[in-house]
């Protein structure tokens, strides 16, 4: 294998890696200016608005794991728990980087109400990746009992 293309391939991997955690964090985000005026007065019911964030934020998260996921063809439980970690890091830090402040939350507002949420992201990933294990070892299992019946 030539030493370029896995060079490239690993870019690819960390920019996808960290591109996809940025748009987990963006996509939600915007799609909450929705449900506020300009003022910020929120204007819906509490409990739709954080309905609504969660089913978005599983599925841009969902979403775009898939895509992620079908960078490998080995390691998918190390890759899950990577991305897993990455992308609750990031959202995590952009929040109280621009929302925390934005919304003048306290901190324990916002991991009581915003923070804990993003546990999904690595749970998501983790059991993705655990998936796709299974999936690999049962096909090795598969193929070997085949193999061996054959000579």
């Amino acid at each position: 294998m030539n030493l370029e293309h896995v060079d490239e391939r690993d870019n690819s991997k960390y920019i996808k890696l960290i591109g996809f955690g940025f748009l987990v964090w963006l996509v939600p985000f915007l799609v909450s200016f929705l449900f506020y005026t300009p003022q910020g007065v929120l204007v819906t019911s509490e409990a739709f608005f954080n309905s609504v964030m969660t089913v978005t934020g599983f599925i841009v998260a969902g979403t775009l794991l898939l895509n992620y996921m079908r960078l490998f063809t080995v390691d998918y439980l190390k890759e899950s728990i990577q991305v897993g970690i990455v992308w609750f890091v990031i959202s995590i830090v952009l929040d109280l980087v621009i929302l925390v402040p934005m919304a003048k939350m306290n901190l324990v507002s916002y991991f009581a109400n915003i923070g804990l949420g993003y546990l999904v992201i690595p749970m998501m990933a983790l059991f993705a990746g655990y998936l796709l294990e299974e999936k690999v070892n049962h096909n090795k299992k598969i193929f070997s009992q085949v193999a061996s019946t054959k000579k």
